[in-house]
């Protein structure tokens, strides 16, 4: 398997209509560029460096048309650097998508992605320099009936792990996870099901220093389902494990993120309930707490069936110690049109939501022109970089183009007239009712905590949510004296169930 390079034309241009506002000169934007011909579709978008790069399915420019996969490199201020064109030797059709064709930054300086055909039954790793050159391509040609699903990579350092689904002859799917070395070739390979229906790995993240945990979703029953959060290490040993329950208030999981603090957020769609055999969701938030405990959830956003996608697709840390969410949504239009709308949502991992944005495409043509966000990233001043697809109509036909917006890290696209953010009410939530100190503390610490009317217990949590100690609370009690001199410098995290919050620790000498 090896890279086609074709001459492509990388023509950067921004629509007439946006070059033209006093706004475009200003560090926040929404245009679209040209990296080929016809314009490929991009699906996910990384930030490195300040270097944006875009990752998706393109078209060359020959005589003959082919279908392949384009990788572009743009620098903060959208211009393009360079564009990498790749076609499959033995002549199908390359392709990535928004829900499995992801790229990622890998430690050498270079990337990992992962793509599939649309004739053969395989899906691919590739691998890529600093420079978008192509390192090798590997093929896993290990399902009977169609391409893997939700293949996305994530590096360790051994290789990389690869996960997602396979169809099964029966057309149900099973979950799995694959570690591959740096050359791709495979370690070990485990399914993941748990059930005689549809089961899938729907995201891997990496969780402190040797763990990674996985987000598997499977399907019980006939509009039924549950999802795990299982804790391995690269060798594949399952060290943890947390099961929801049927059809959870945290929704049917898409997506997770573990914070420094060992917690794991929880993206997912929220069943509301049927109508007329249609079941409609809400996308959800929700905070697993280092103690397997659900902390808070939140639902926000449309209502809408659940083949609408109204998602949430890929999210990124912010320097002020949040989170970033890129995705889409539907709004209907006049004349009954259903069109797509961008969507990024800026939250923090204690249930504030900041602010909550839809965008439409820089086209101006009518109700129909519409597109999504597959990719977000940060800069390092702070602003916001979301990349994917829109979709310009004109007489006779469309054409896709890859789009790209930037933020302030207040939601602003044009710092000339800001317009009117999508707010969500505050929750009502408790505080941290766990008061520690000295904090730091090197020999042993005084507790206090809200008189508990029965029995309880303190639980001291290292941040891999490894617990450490346990140490019962009498009835009427509200003050702890704990000994800490044996615990080794570090931070830690105590929490008293059934008392709302939870105290970080630190440990000095």
């Amino acid at each position: 398997m090896m890279p086609v390079n074709q001459p492509i034309r990388t023509l950067l241009f921004a629509c007439l209509l946006w070059a033209a506002h006093p706004a475009f000169a200003q560090p926040d934007w929404n245009f679209a560029v040209d990296i080929g011909y016809p314009a490929p579709e991009i699906t996910d978008l990384l930030v490195r460096n300040d270097t944006l790069i875009l990752y998706g399915t393109g078209f060359n420019n020959d005589t003959e048309w082919k279908q392949g996969l384009v990788f572009a490199q743009l620098d903060s201020a959208g211009q393009l650097l360079k564009a990498t064109f790749v076609l499959d030797s033995l002549g199908d059709k390359l392709a990535a998508s928004k829900t499995w064709g992801k790229i990622i930054p890998t430690s050498d300086g270079g990337y990992a992605a992962t793509a599939a055909t649309v004739s053969r039954e395989s899906a691919f790793l590739l691998k890529l320099s600093a420079a978008l050159e192509v390192e090798f391509i590997r093929e896993y040609p290990d399902t009977v009936n169609r391409s893997n699903f939700n293949y996305t990579p994530v590096e360790t350092p051994e290789g990389y792990l690869l996960f997602g689904s396979i169809q099964r002859p029966d057309f149900e799917s099973d979950g799995f996870i694959r570690h591959v070395d740096k050359q791709g070739e495979e370690i070990w390979f485990q399914y993941l099901a748990y059930s005689d229906l549809t089961n899938s790995v729907l995201d891997v993240e990496p969780y402190g220093d040797s763990l990674y945990v996985a987000a598997v979703a499977t399907e019980t029953a006939e509009n039924t389902g549950r999802f795990r959060l299982l804790w391995l290490d690269s060798d594949g040993t399952i060290t943890r494990e947390w099961r929801s329950s049927i059809n959870p208030p945290s929704g049917y999981v898409r997506r997770i993120i573990p914070t420094p603090e060992g917690d794991v957020l929880i993206f997912g769609l929220f069943s509301t309930g049927f109508v007329q055999g249609l079941e409609f969701v809400q996308p959800t938030l929700s905070k697993l707490n280092t103690g397997l405990e659900i902390e808070w959830v939140r639902h926000f956003g449309p209502v809408y069936s659940v083949s609408a996608n109204v998602r949430l697709r890929d999210f990124a840390s912010t320097p002020d110690g949040h989170y970033v969410g890129a995705g889409e949504l539907p709004t209907q239009e006049p004349g009954g049109f259903v069109k797509r709308l961008g969507w990024v949502h800026k939250f923090s991992a204690d249930q504030d939501s900041f602010w909550l944005r839809e965008v439409p495409t820089p086209f101006t043509g009518g109700p129909r022109e519409d597109g999504f966000l597959g990719g977000v990233g940060v800069l390092s001043s702070g602003n916001i970089i979301a990349a994917g697809t829109a979709r310009e109509y004109f007489d006779g036909g469309s054409t896709l183009h890859p789009w790209i917006v930037k933020f302030t890290p207040d939601g602003c696209v044009d710092t000339l007239f800001c317009g009117t953010l999508t707010s969500l009410p505050e929750p009502e939530r408790p505080r941290a009712e766990l008061h520690v100190f000295p904090n730091p503390a090197s020999q042993a610490v005084t507790i206090q905590y809200p008189a508990l009317p029965a029995a309880g217990r303190l639980r001291l949590f290292d941040l891999h949510g490894r617990l450490l100690e346990a140490h019962s609370l009498p009835p009427g009690a509200g003050q702890l004296n704990l000994p800490v001199s044996h615990l080794a410098p570090g931070l830690y995290l105590l929490e008293v169930a059934g008392i709302p919050g939870r105290t970080k620790m630190l440990i000095t000498r």
